[in-house]
C-alpha cells in the first residue's frame, strides 16, 4: 500500500517470527546492567527463539574511568554474565566499540577478549535455533541459521584499517563468502533473509552489501539488514 496499515497488505505465507534485537548496551553499569539483565530475564516472552545483540557490548562509562584500564577483560566478563540473564538464546556480532575503538596497544588484546567471551556465545543455550548453527571455520564470529524458512546470517562488519587495509579487506571477504555460501546452501528452503551485523552500510563496504543484494535479487528473495 501507498501508506502504513494496522494490519498486513497480504497474508503471510508463513508464521510471524518474533525476535529481539539491541545494540550498544549496557551502558552505563551499575543500572543498565541490573535493568538488562532484568529485561533479559523477566520480560521476554517464554516462546521467544532468540535476541540479536549488534555489537558494542563494552560498558561505556566504565571503559573510560580511572579505575577499570580502558577494554579491560573484565569488562566483557562482565556483560557476559548480564546476557547469560536471557531466557532466550542471544546471538552477537562484534561492535567497533568492542575491540576497534580500543587504544591501539590493547586493540588486538581486545578482539582476543571478544572472541574468549562471545565467540559461540549462542551455545551457552539449547534450543532449535542454537543446534542449527553454522559457523565461518576461520571466523567463528560469522555465523548462519535457518528459522521457521528465513535465513539468518550474523557478519563480523566492524573497524575498517586493522591494522592494515588488506586485513579489512580480507575481513569483509570473509564475511561475503560467507553470507552467499549460506544462501547456496539454503536455495529453495526460505523465503527471505535477515542479515545482523554492527556498522550501517557504507561505501567501504560495497564488497560485501552489493554481492548480497545482487544475489538475493536474482533469487527474488527480500533482504532485511539489521545494523
Amino acid at each position: 500500500t501507498t501508506s502504513p496499515t494496522s494490519l498486513p497488505s497480504t497474508s503471510p505465507s508463513h508464521p510471524f517470527i518474533e525476535f529481539y534485537t539491541l545494540s550498544d548496551t549496557p551502558d552505563e553499569l551499575p543500572l543498565d546492567g541490573i535493568k538488562l539483565a532484568w529485561d533479559l530475564q523477566g520480560n521476554i516472552p517464554p516462546d521467544t527463539p532468540f535476541v540479536l545483540h549488534l555489537g558494542n557490548i563494552l560498558p561505556s562509562s566504565v571503559a573510560t574511568t580511572s579505575v577499570v584500564p580502558p577494554c579491560d577483560e573484565s569488562l566483557y566478563a562482565t556483560s557476559q554474565a548480564i546476557l547469560l540473564h536471557s531466557t532466550a538464546p542471544v546471538f552477537v556480532t562484534p561492535g567497533d566499540g568492542d575491540w576497534y575503538d580500543c587504544p591501539d596497544d590493547v586493540r588486538m588484546t581486545s578482539w582476543s577478549y571478544w572472541k574468549k567471551y562471545y565467540s559461540s556465545f549462542d551455545t551457552n543455550w539449547n534450543t532449535p535455533a542454537t543446534a542449527s548453527v553454522s559457523r565461518q571455520m576461520n571466523r567463528p564470529e560469522n555465523f548462519f541459521f535457518v528459522h521457521e524458512f528465513v535465513l539468518f546470517v550474523g557478519v563480523n562488519i566492524s573497524g575498517r584499517n586493522e591494522p592494515t587495509r588488506r586485513a579489512f579487506e580480507n575481513r569483509l571477504a570473509s564475511a561475503r563468502n560467507w553470507a552467499l555460501k549460506g544462501l547456496r546452501e539454503s536455495v529453495g528452503v526460505v523465503t527471505s533473509m535477515v542479515v545482523f551485523c554492527h556498522e550501517r552500510p557504507r561505501s567501504y563496504h560495497d564488497d560485501f552489501f552489493e554481492s548480497l543484494a545482487a544475489r538475493v535479487d536474482r533469487l527474488g528473495l527480500p533482504l532485511l539488514v539489521l545494523h
